[in-house]
């Protein structure tokens, strides 16, 4: 068999409009869908008994039937009913009724993306805004709602392009799409086969390319910790109650809080160095209160960098930088030696290799341990107030590393009370007090107008920012 392609440069005009068609019903039936979904997934979660089950009835029903059977069925039923209502002949047309039955059907689908994106959201974020005043429909129309959506982006994109591909079932009722074009094209000089197989080098180019997207935009919305309703106790004491956030590839978290508020607590809950009762805590898809989970593991990939240094003080900083590559990693001893004098020089302190911990300052210490965590190519830093216990002179040395490791993207969550590097580097500000997580918002709206936080927030806000 010998394939001939030359008779598709002249069909081109005809398959552009088929390509046209495709479109069309793919963005009607997606805006349409992601609209009715949204109205559905409100349904689902709403405390009316009534409403949450016609909802779940209606995603039920829909994700259970085929596709071309609603198509089929909008096409010859739809008209029926409208004459059955009105009594006269109301023709809708296939094109009409394509669009209906992608919206309703996709709806279901949207329905759970949107609903799950809705339920990730802090309920901290809905008390906030009602305790500012915002009624129910302002907070979910102008903070629920936008963050979910932003969270389920790629899940919404993904979708689409599925729907992109099921726009071909609609040659049942006549329309002619561009699969549709093609094969019609094909037929009539007798070249089937070749524009089918065209039409499916043009398919698989434009989901290739929309799957490229959504790849890259779940790189972008990645959750690298999620952070669950985590609940601890010492005893009879509560440390943490109902604690819920989660931190974003890339991000940088700054939490911060009168003392004793749980501030420290709650990181070292990210890596297991405290275990809690209730809740989850999930780093890069890893869950921590899975008993099956490999705690040093996970451990090795989160850098943690503590208030007090904790070097190893019988060990030079070259032996403190190396001896977890090694025992760990299972880095050989030059390649661990030679990563961890990169990272000294690095922080500016590779004149100081040969030293033992108690010969450096506290500024030079601090920066020896944000270079023993970085050798291990961790995935998140941890800062446990890492200038607290430091000379107000040696604190800058420190910041100035925390800042660049934050300008190369390094995913961060840090216990400070440094407002100045909140400002300039933290892309949210999370806020606790008697264990609870009070405020979790973007550092511009945690500073911008302070008499909108919380009593206890402004209380802290305007005793810290006077120093």
């Amino acid at each position: 068999m010998e394939f001939d392609f030359s008779g598709i440069i002249p069909a081109i005009p005809g398959l552009w409009n088929g390509m046209v068609m495709t479109l069309q019903l793919m963005v009607m039936g997606v805006v349409g869908g992601i609209v009715l979904g949204t109205i559905l997934a409100l349904m689902r979660l709403s405390s009316s008994k009534l409403l949450s089950r016609l909802a779940g009835a209606y995603v039920n029903y829909f994700r259970s039937i085929p596709l071309l059977l609603v198509i089929t069925w909008f096409y010859l039923a739809v008209p029926f009913v409208l004459r059955w209502i009105t009594g006269e002949d109301t023709p809708i047309g296939a094109f009409a009724s394509c669009v209906v039955a992608f919206m309703m059907f996709e709806a279901a689908y949207f329905c759970e993306i949107v609903r799950a994106g809705v339920q990730s959201i802090p309920k901290g974020q809905m008390a906030a805004a009602q305790a500012m005043g915002m009624t129910y429909g302002q907070t979910m129309r102008l903070i629920i709602l936008p963050q979910a959506f932003r969270k389920m982006t790629p899940l919404l994109l993904q979708q689409s392009i599925i729907l992109f591909q099921d726009t071909s079932l609609v040659y049942t009722v006549g329309l002619v799409d561009f699969l549709n074009s093609a094969r019609s094209n094909g037929d009539i000089i007798g070249r089937s086969n070749e524009f089918l197989i065209f039409a499916g080098v043009v398919y698989f180019i434009i989901s290739f390319s929309a799957s490229l997207l959504v790849k890259r935009l779940q790189k972008r919305f990645a959750v690298m910790i999620s952070i669950k309703n985590v609940n601890k106790w010492y005893g009879d004491f509560q440390v943490l109650t109902d604690c819920s956030t989660e931190v974003k590839k890339g991000e940088v978290i700054v939490v911060c809080g009168p003392s004793g508020s749980g501030k420290s607590t709650l990181i070292k809950c990210v890596n297991a160095l405290e275990p809690f009762q209730k809740g989850d805590v999930i780093v890069d898809g890893t869950s921590i209160a899975d008993p099956k989970t490999n705690l040093p593991k996970l451990r090795s990939r989160v850098g943690m960098v503590f208030q007090h240094f904790e070097l190893f003080p019988h060990l030079t900083i070259t032996e403190n930088l190396t001896i977890a590559q090694i025992k760990v990693l299972g880095r050989s001893k030059e390649e661990a030696t030679k990563k961890g004098l990169q990272l000294l020089d690095r922080v500016g302190l590779s004149a100081h290799a040969h030293k033992h911990p108690g010969q450096l300052s506290g500024g030079q210490q601090q920066r020896v341990a944000i270079a023993r965590a970085l050798a291990m190519d961790p995935i998140v830093m941890l800062f446990d107030e890492p200038t607290s216990a430091l000379d107000p002179e040696m604190v800058n040395e420190v910041l100035d590393v925390m800042v660049q490791l934050a300008q190369e993207g390094m995913t961060m969550m840090c216990v400070t009370h440094e407002m100045g590097f909140a400002r300039k580097v933290a892309d949210r500000v999370i806020f606790m007090d008697a264990g609870k997580i009070i405020e979790d918002c973007p550092k511009e709206e945690f500073f911008g107008d302070i008499s909108a936080r919380s009593e206890r927030a402004q209380h802290f806000l305007e005793k810290i920012l006077q120093h």
